[in-house]
């Protein structure tokens, strides 16, 4: 894919994070340390992006960044957002 090592490790490593909290859900598999810890991580980056949004309309009203920018960094918060929004 000519990706470099570094985009390569990150992909990995959110997949194995991603089945480690698939395998503590699964039925007689129930880590619930494992899924706590994950809905506490999902909650504070939710209200992180809550806050971002509020950061970038500012910069954006302070005419520090433009219409583009502030759509461009939306759309990659929506996507973070639905990424973390089920439960």
């Amino acid at each position: 894919m000519g990706a470099s090592d570094e985009v390569v490790e990150r992909v990995r490593s959110d997949v194995e994070e991603y089945l480690r909290i698939a395998e503590a859900g699964r039925d007689g598999g129930d880590d619930g340390e494992t899924l706590t810890a994950d809905r506490h991580y999902r909650r504070l980056v939710l209200d992180l992006l809550g806050r971002m949004r509020q950061t970038v309309l500012r910069l954006r009203d302070e005419r520090r960044i433009d219409d583009d920018v502030l759509h461009a960094v939306q759309a990659q918060m929506d996507v973070e957002e639905v990424r973390l929004s089920h439960d």
